[in-house]
């Protein structure tokens, strides 16, 4: 899942406690929708990621070509509209997203 030289767009959520399964569900697959996006490598969602109440409930891990592809991704409208089926499901002061260069080890 590492590619040197490539962009990972990385987001972490907790759920809100009012997220019922079908919206959480319709959260998770228009995250996975973005595979279809211009300059998307690939899309992996990693799920229950702990067992502490500290730890984020979902991770989104979105590989792209190049940080001008990270920005485009980040500022088009595929993205604002995954966005507007996550944001109601997640606690948005937990919410953490970073982009980053991969470096391989």
């Amino acid at each position: 899942l590492n590619v040197p030289g490539q962009v990972r767009h990385s987001a972490m959520f907790v759920w809100t406690d009012e997220a019922d399964e079908a919206a959480k569900t319709n959260a998770l697959d228009a995250i996975k929708s973005l595979e279809s996006a211009s300059g998307v490598g690939a899309v992996t969602i990693g799920k229950n990621v702990g067992k502490l109440k500290t730890d984020y409930d979902w991770i989104a891990d979105i590989q792209v070509a190049s940080a001008e592809a990270a920005k485009s991704l980040i500022e088009g409208d595929a993205y604002s509209e995954a966005m507007s089926a996550v944001v109601p499901t997640v606690k948005h002061e937990w919410t953490a997203r970073i982009s980053h260069v991969m470096h391989g080890i």
